[in-house]
């Protein structure tokens, strides 16, 4: 016969009844806090806040790229300031986060006291989980703003930049054809100056990227002198133009200070051009008997390139001459005959840096045919 002990059995019924209760309540309370730690308002606020200050730093740690993605700071203000644009708030509510689209959404509505206007700013936000953890992770949607897959090439032996930043050149994935090609995985949509530069040129230009696999190909460059040379250039090429019209109103004499500024190897053709000059002034008829009084540069125009393959800077001026000759007055005559003229030029002159001594070595004087008139 089997002997029930009541008082055991209604002990361990009670033992079990609480153990549930307590294990119901850890799990309700576990439930609580994941879901209070899921909720991606402090994330959104968070980013909120960073925005509003244009704090780029903050900005790039809250919002969902990928890892390896080309964050321009200059691209980033232009997408945060088209944003902030119609946004003049001096108090905001956050209104409790819901989900759009398969996405969470939390939106901030933003007022400004003095217009009485309303404005709602949303932020979309992709929730991530690690491993077996329970608590997910948000980062702020960004899709609209990347393009993937893009493509930059520039001649090889220069660098590129990006909106005055040199690209690093661990994005360089292949130099082939005198080219050196750099990807980018992700990159932000926007205007970008485009830079391709080496120790003596600078080619820049604006681009617009705003779709997947864009390809930019910088063929065929016509390079600006660099700051720091460019005004080296300029001082040569500047002090040459002088001692040039010096030499014409010499009628070529006097050349001494004039082809100092040229190769040795140029000086031939450093005459030649003063020659033409003197030529275009003075005919045979005029040569002994006139003078040149007075020459005014007007319309002056020049540009300067570098040429890579040749490793020379170009240097081409047009501009209008005119000019006055006299005849001197003697004991004999006390009076003077006189006539003007004037003519378009074009001067090109080539400075060589493999000497770094910034010599011309090239020079071509083209003059249209002058009008003269007594």
């Amino acid at each position: 016969m089997k002997v029930i002990k009541i008082e055991n059995s209604r002990i361990f019924s009670l033992i079990k009844v609480l153990v549930f209760i307590a294990v119901c309540a850890v799990i309700g309370a576990t439930a609580a806090y994941i879901q209070h730690e899921s909720d991606p308002t402090e994330v959104a606020v968070e980013y909120f806040k960073v925005f509003m200050k244009q704090d780029y730093k903050g900005i790039k740690k809250l919002i969902d790229v990928p890892n390896d993605s080309y964050l321009d700071e200059k691209a980033l203000g232009a997408i945060i300031a088209d944003q902030k644009k119609d946004l003049n708030v001096d108090q905001y509510e956050v209104k409790d986060p819901i989900k759009e689209n398969g996405k969470n959404l939390v939106v901030i509505r933003c007022s400004n006291k003095e217009t009485g206007k309303k404005k709602d700013f949303k932020i979309f936000l992709n929730s991530y989980r690690k491993g077996f953890s329970l608590k997910p992770s948000y980062k702020v949607d960004f899709s609209n703003y990347y393009v993937k897959d893009c493509e930059i090439s520039i001649p090889e032996g220069d660098t590129l930049q990006l909106n005055g930043t040199d690209v690093p050149e661990e994005m360089v994935v292949d130099t082939k054809d005198g080219m050196k090609q750099y990807e980018f995985s992700t990159i932000l949509k926007g205007e970008y100056s485009i830079c391709s530069h080496n120790q003596y040129g600078v080619f820049e230009k604006k681009i617009q990227v705003k779709e997947n696999q864009s390809k930019t190909n910088l063929t065929r460059l016509t390079y600006g002198a660099k700051s720091n040379y460019r005004a080296k250039v300029e001082e040569a090429y500047q002090g040459m133009f002088q001692q040039y019209y010096a030499s014409v109103r010499k009628k070529g004499s006097g050349e001494k200070d004039y082809l100092a500024f040229f190769e040795k190897s140029a000086r031939k053709k450093a005459k030649k051009a003063v020659k033409s000059s003197v030529s275009l002034i003075f005919d045979e008829e005029h040569r002994e008997k006139y003078g040149l009084s007075n020459v005014d540069i007007s319309d002056l125009k020049t540009t300067i390139t570098y040429n890579k393959k040749e490793q020379q800077f170009d240097v081409v001026s047009t501009y209008q001459m005119k000019y006055d000759c006299v005849t001197a007055t003697s004991l004999i005559n006390s009076y003077t005959e006189s006539y003007s003229g004037s003519s378009a030029v074009t001067m090109k002159a080539s400075i060589s840096v493999k000497q770094k001594n910034f010599k011309i070595k090239d020079i071509v004087v083209k003059n249209k045919k002058s009008k003269k008139k007594k």
